[in-house]
């Protein structure tokens, strides 16, 4: 079962445990759901089950999302588990090739500057932890990722904000340590946030960013997205 003491390392065995049936799962959940999909009127849409590991007795919530119509018949496929830490963390987890996959452990402190930095500005009245992390995922497309910061620390330029955390050598798997979405990023009052000033440095000083951007999101200076696959 995943703890909060687990390295990067760690959790991806664990993941490794559950790969197979979790997937025999997934593609069920695939199955069961094609004549929703197929049926749906607007876009966004998705579904959501809850699965538990009958071998490591993780808990896992798989997302299946079509964001339009032509992809009806491939959704995106979204898998993660919580786990409990002063607040409530994922492991989330991609697969790569065949017995291959990628992972991301978005603490309990993500999660927390997650909702501080985006969900309450936004107004938006999610008080369920659970329905947050729901939210943050179906709203959220594949960052680009800039492993150019030392240490091994990198950012992730998401939709909605940045995320800056480390990763291990291979870059396997990341550790999501926190977020700053993109109106603090600019903002002047923030500005005495040390955190944030932290990031704001670090993404005016990427090398991707000096490079690339024209690439950016739209006007604004910070961040690049693609919307080909998911996280």
């Amino acid at each position: 079962m995943f703890t909060d003491t687990m390295t990067l390392t760690e959790m991806q065995k664990e993941v490794g445990k559950d790969y197979d049936p979790l997937f025999r799962r997934i593609y069920h959940f695939q199955d069961e759901t094609r004549r929703f999909f197929l049926k749906s009127k607007t876009f966004p849409v998705y579904k959501v089950i809850n699965w538990k590991s009958y071998v490591t007795n993780n808990e896992w919530t798989v997302i299946l999302l079509v964001r339009e119509k032509k992809y009806v018949n491939e959704p995106a496929v979204v898998p993660f588990a919580k786990y409990q830490s002063y607040g409530m963390g994922v492991v989330y987890m991609q697969p790569i090739t065949d017995k291959s996959f990628f992972v991301i452990n978005y603490t309990p402190h993500f999660f927390r500057r997650y909702h501080e930095r985006y969900i309450i500005p936004q107004n938006y009245n999610i008080t369920d932890t659970g329905k947050r992390i729901e939210h943050f995922f179906v709203n959220n497309s594949i960052p680009s990722y800039d492993f150019s910061p030392a240490k091994n620390n990198f950012i992730g330029y998401y939709n909605q904000g940045i995320i800056f955390g480390e990763h291990t050598d291979d870059r396997t798997a990341l550790k999501a340590k926190t977020f700053v979405s993109r109106t603090m990023l600019y903002n002047d009052q923030a500005s005495t946030d040390d955190e944030i000033s932290f990031i704001r440095q670090e993404v005016a000083n990427s090398p991707d960013y000096l490079r690339d951007r024209n690439q950016f999101w739209g006007a604004e200076r910070y961040g690049k997205q693609s919307l080909h696959r998911e996280f």
